[in-house]
């Protein structure tokens, strides 16, 4: 429960002009913060696995080299 001069980082739902109202939401700024990690989460995950080789690759490579 907030009192009044606390403070809060929230995001704008709803401005009503008519009734000068104001609907913040707390929750939905950190669902946002949230969707946001996961996609840079995402994101750094596909970078590192794009270099990456399948383990049939690398049994083939190796046999290869001990070919010869």
């Amino acid at each position: 429960v907030l009192k009044e001069g606390d403070e809060v980082t929230a995001v704008v739902v709803n401005v009503d002009r008519k009734t000068r109202n104001i609907q913040l939401s707390i929750k939905q700024k950190d669902m946002i913060d949230e969707q946001g990690a996961m996609a840079n989460l995402s994101q750094q995950s596909s970078r590192e696995s794009a270099g990456t080789t399948s383990l049939g690759a690398l049994l083939r490579a190796k046999l290869d080299n001990s070919d010869k």
